[in-house]
């Protein structure tokens, strides 16, 4: 069965992937922090996240990479949701935080790519 639409949004997805990674590479900066990791605010799944194949590919052009995001942590993926991003992102448990102002104050560049961010998020650190 052939489905255009859904088709659509995975060269779509790749289209923005390819574009945020040219404009980071533009940037010439290496230390790039990530805001959200799962296709969208509010679950862990990563599996359909544009996200995962944007950190592989900054990866890939030699970016030092840290992710915050509040629905994802390492100790609690399971399945093939686990098994997906260990294949994909064989380290993302080193680059995972969950001090959202520590990911941000060690960045050169941060790419927002969750709408879960709001300036509130708890800190090891205090307010800032």
């Amino acid at each position: 069965m052939s489905l255009p639409l859904l088709e659509s949004i995975v060269a779509s997805n790749a289209e923005h992937v390819d574009r945020a990674v040219d404009a980071v590479s533009r940037m010439n900066k290496k230390k790039i922090s990530v805001l959200g990791l799962s296709f969208k605010a509010g679950t862990d799944d990563l599996r359909e996240s544009p996200q995962v194949q944007l950190i592989k590919r900054l990866l890939g052009e030699g970016c030092q990479i840290r992710v915050w995001d509040q629905d994802v942590s390492l100790g609690r993926l399971a399945g093939s949701n686990r098994q997906y991003i260990e294949e994909v992102i064989p380290h993302i448990g080193s680059m995972l935080s969950a001090d959202l102002a520590q990911v941000v104050r060690t960045a050169e560049v941060v790419i927002i790519g969750t709408k879960s961010v709001d300036g509130k998020q708890p800190s090891r650190h205090g307010p800032h």
